[in-house]
């Protein structure tokens, strides 16, 4: 008698519908921080000229604006790992 496999055909059609599922909202979820990125650039300038007397230059808005959008990416991440032991601890 040939084992049986621990996959079945309705498991490997619900992995790839939840992997094609996240991929939408993750684009999503691009578009919407990216939205008001010149009101959020606007606001790294002005708190620039506050502090420092001066606004950032091109280089320096970019890789600003580069780092938070990098933050939000590695939160998503970290979130992932960390919420499923949250959820076993403290309960759902």
């Amino acid at each position: 008698m040939a084992p049986q496999s621990d996959f079945s055909v309705w498991f490997v059609l619900t992995v790839c519908t939840l992997v094609i599922g996240s991929s939408m909202t993750s684009g999503y979820h691009y578009g919407v921080i990216t939205g008001p990125s010149q009101f959020v650039k606007e606001f790294y300038n002005q708190t620039n000229v506050y502090r420092y007397g001066s606004p950032l230059d091109e280089y320096g808005e970019v890789w600003l604006w580069a780092a938070t959008i990098t933050v939000f990416c590695v939160g998503r991440v970290v979130g992932a790992f960390v919420g499923a032991k949250w959820s076993k601890k403290f309960g759902r």
